[in-house]
């Protein structure tokens, strides 16, 4: 059976994904913060699902199954938990003109004060599109990351795979620090290829450039040593958490890839590392495979989350499916983030009704309290329970 979304449900998926979005903010993002991050939600999905290939299944690099829109929740070791969103926004063929175009009416949505960064938003954008010829389009992501209590922060993300390293390091030298661009040339990342490069945007200005390597070989040993090169001793917990996530799957610590993030700020000094693991790759495909792994380690930061699927109830005709599994250190310590896309669900079981959802235990959350680890892991549950309870009509075993 076809998984794909395609553009003809574009105001259903468009509609149900904005209503999935609520439901899983509902008990950690203010109103104003949750209305900010659904508005924006709702105009960038609203033009990558109803461009006028209507009828197609969506092509996008952006999700494992061609879908245009990927969410992730990401849990600080003792800081905030954060959603964000990516959306391939970009309708394809297109002229270098209608890209530029695109990515400027995208922006003024997604960074904060834009009319501050325009001039180094076009500058980056140049830089991208230098040389492409017409209807060679890269991949362009917009994305956008909320946290209680800190507001939003913007992300612009390219596909940069096509490009040789030092062609990376052109593009990067107007945002990057010198000493950095130096640090791109270690001898750890000389046989890695740079797969993409994101661009993230806060309040005040460009905070971070993130620049994605995929590994070859021996992948845990590769992402650890590019770990240790840039963080040091630091990174000993980074070596444990993805020896744990690995070895629940492949307990001779053989795995296929891992794509490693460095991200680096604007005006010099390293921030922080992360090490991606593609699930799919895996044979990872539904949450309830990878829930023993996230609710032990959530466990061990005194987050306790019931990771067992809740009873069956009306479903949506599509699921989520766990694209990613990542552990992240940087300066502010060690985080676990969970990646996930629409997909069709493949069983008859599901119901076109709109998803429907009652909390595992009612709890009383304050949003203006604390958030102390009971918090953390009553919101956490309620979030996860909406991804299990879409697991129900997967028929994947866990």
């Amino acid at each position: 059976m076809d998984q794909s979304l395609h553009p003809r449900e574009s105001p259903e998926i468009t509609a149900r994904l904005t209503h999935f979005l609520s439901m899983f903010t509902s008990e950690l993002l203010s109103p104003p913060e949750q209305q900010d991050m659904l508005r924006i939600f709702q105009f960038l999905a609203g033009q990558c699902l109803g461009h006028e290939h209507a009828g197609q299944p969506w092509q996008s690099a952006l999700g494992v199954d061609g879908s245009p829109v990927e969410l992730s929740v990401a849990v600080d070791h003792g800081a905030p938990i954060s959603v964000r969103y990516i959306v391939d926004a970009q309708h394809r063929p297109a002229r270098l003109a209608d890209v530029r175009s695109t990515i400027g009416r995208n922006s003024v949505m997604v960074v904060p004060n834009y009319q501050e960064r325009s001039e180094l938003l076009d500058t980056i954008l140049q830089r991208h599109l230098a040389g492409r010829p017409e209807f060679t389009v890269p991949f362009v992501g917009h994305g956008l990351r909320a946290t209680p209590g800190k507001g939003s922060s913007g992300r612009i993300y390219f596909k940069v795979q096509d490009l040789s390293r030092e062609e990376v390091r052109r593009t990067l030298s107007r945002c990057m620090h010198p000493n950095d661009l130096k640090a791109l040339r270690s001898s750890c990342l000389s046989h890695l290829q740079a797969t993409g490069v994101a661009y993230d945007f806060d309040a005040s200005n460009l905070a971070r450039i993130k620049i994605y390597f995929w590994t070859q070989g021996s992948a845990p040993e590769v992402g650890l040593t590019a770990a240790r090169e840039f963080l040091g001793e630091s990174c000993d917990s980074l070596a444990e958490l993805l020896e744990f996530i690995s070895y629940r799957r492949h307990p001779l610590w053989v795995i296929p890839s891992i794509l490693i993030g460095l991200g680096f700020r604007p005006q010099g000094g390293f921030l922080d590392v992360k090490l991606c693991l593609p699930l799919a790759r895996w044979g990872w495909r539904s949450f309830r495979q990878i829930m023993p792994v996230v609710t032990q380690i959530l466990r061990k930061w005194g987050i306790d989350v019931n990771g067992t699927p809740p009873a069956p109830s009306s479903q949506p005709p599509w699921r989520f499916q766990p694209s990613f599994l990542s552990c992240d250190r940087s300066l502010r310590g060690d985080s676990l983030s969970v990646y996930f896309v629409p997909v069709r669900n493949p069983t008859g079981l599901c119901s076109s009704d709109s998803l429907r959802y009652t909390p595992r235990k009612e709890t009383s959350i304050s949003t203006s309290g604390p958030r102390t680890k009971a918090i953390q892991s009553a919101i956490l549950q309620q979030m996860f329970d909406l991804l299990l309870d879409s697991d129900v009509c997967d028929g994947v075993a866990g």
